[in-house]
């Protein structure tokens, strides 16, 4: 059964006992207003918390909420989980469960821990009995290890089966024997050591399954993930940061029962995953397999500093043996806050600059030192939106509002002029060019 997240939006003074709290804050706030069935869970949460405690948002994954139900015991009937600070320590945390009996909620767990942050919470099937174990992970703050639990729901208790520290961790099926497994990384900074270990719940208990040296000279672990790397096959896809501001990514499978790195422990992971900036791994084009992400820097920028260069994000899929091809291509203004994806018939003819409040993309067929503008993006301040709207309408710009970001108003605009190209060069760059639901179609708004 798949679980029912539940948000914590609560009437304006509904709560007026327990904790001394008459509101939730903003952030605990991941779904639309609860059914009367799920505000009574919520209302039972509430008086369930220990004195001088508030609820508390795992940082990761996404989905999960402070409060959440899930069907931990197999009976059909789904259990409250919680997670909760306390408000006089910087250092405990702890779990909450409810469950419902006769139409009551009652507290039946409550355990308590050591940490500064709720790094990860999770439902995952680990021991592979088709019922959900969860995973928890408390941070103890920069520069920590944190500590990974697996907790399992039986004969109404809550009971700890495994834990572990870990710098960085995944979660997945990266066997395929249809249970999740957990991906454990551990870096020893002083040390210069890094290690991958597989765990998985094998005769009855959690067992280390292969383990794997890592580049030790990194920086840290920027991300984990397990997911797909080709159709068939599944891989972990670890980013990591070096020197001042880079990152490389290595993607290790299981072979021969053995955990194996398909590029090769090469120092930063060689040529072929080296990036000048942290770019995490992920299936950036929704086909189900996740891409690796590496910057790549547009003609005519080579003098440019680095801070200056409007960097490509070119996203690649493992090929099956020890390279990579490419799929897609995009620009992401992350202080303006947008993405562009490069449309498939731009790729290997265009390039990128940046303009006064815009960027600008031109074909280079020809020549990069004679480049024809296809498109640009400017921005206006949203205080000054109308007044630069007439001078857009006066001098007949071809534009297209495509959003705001709150301060500015993004536009998109087309040339008006044909550019001085002829032939086979003329038709090419004709071909190239986009109408305005095209534009749209491969825009969106992104944080900034």
């Amino acid at each position: 059964m798949k679980g029912k997240w539940v948000s914590l939006l609560l009437a304006a003074g509904l709560l007026t006992t327990g904790c001394g709290m008459s509101a939730l804050p903003d952030n605990l706030v991941k779904a639309p207003r609860l059914a009367q069935t799920q505000q009574a869970v919520t209302e039972a949460v509430m008086q369930a918390l220990p004195e001088g405690a508030k609820l508390a948002v795992p940082s990761r994954p996404l989905q999960m909420s402070a409060v959440n139900l899930k069907d931990l015991d197999g009976d059909g009937q789904d259990e409250a989980v919680a997670f909760y600070k306390k408000e006089s320590s910087e250092f405990e945390l702890g779990i909450l469960v409810l469950k419902n009996e006769a139409g009551e909620w009652k507290r039946i767990a409550n355990m308590e821990a050591l940490g500064r942050e709720l790094d990860y919470a999770d439902f995952q099937d680990v021991t592979g009995d088709n019922m959900p174990e969860l995973l928890v992970g408390l941070s103890g703050g920069a520069g920590l290890n944190s500590e990974i639990s697996v907790y399992s729901l039986t004969g109404g208790q809550l009971k700890q089966i495994w834990r572990q520290k870990y710098s960085e961790i995944a979660v997945g099926d990266l066997t395929g024997e249809g249970r999740s497994e957990i991906a454990v990384l551990l870096h020893d900074h002083d040390k210069l050591e890094s290690k991958l270990k597989l765990y998985g719940y094998r005769d009855g208990k959690m067992k280390s399954i292969s383990e794997l040296d890592m580049d030790g000279g990194i920086n840290g672990f920027d991300q984990a993930l397990i997911g797909s790397a080709t159709p068939t096959v599944k891989g972990l896809f670890v980013d990591m940061g070096v020197g001042a501001h880079s990152a490389f990514t290595s993607l290790v499978i299981m072979k021969d029962g053995k955990l194996t790195d398909v590029f090769g422990k090469t120092e930063y992971g060689g040529d072929k995953t080296f990036k000048p900036y942290p770019l995490n791994s992920k299936d950036v084009n929704g086909d189900g397999i996740v891409e690796i992400g590496i910057q790549s820097q547009p003609v005519g920028s080579e003098e440019l500093p680095m801070v200056d260069v409007p960097w490509i994000d070119s996203w690649y899929q493992w090929d099956g043996n020890d390279g990579l091809k490419l799929v897609q291509e995009d620009y992401t203004d992350y202080e303006v806050g947008f993405d562009f994806t490069i449309p498939a018939k731009w790729l290997d003819k265009y390039t990128v600059e940046k303009v006064q409040s815009g960027v600008r993309f031109s074909y280079i067929g020809l020549s990069p030192e004679k480049p024809a503008e296809l498109l640009s993006f400017k921005w206006f301040s949203m205080d000054d939106w109308k007044k630069q709207e007439d001078i857009l309408k006066k001098k007949q710009v071809r534009y297209t509002v495509l959003g705001d970001n709150g301060e500015h108003v993004i536009t998109a605009q087309l040339p008006a002029d044909a550019p001085r190209l002829s032939g086979r060069f003329l038709d090419e760059y004709k071909q190239m060019l986009l109408q305005d639901n095209e534009v749209q179609n491969h825009f969106r708004m992104v944080e900034p």
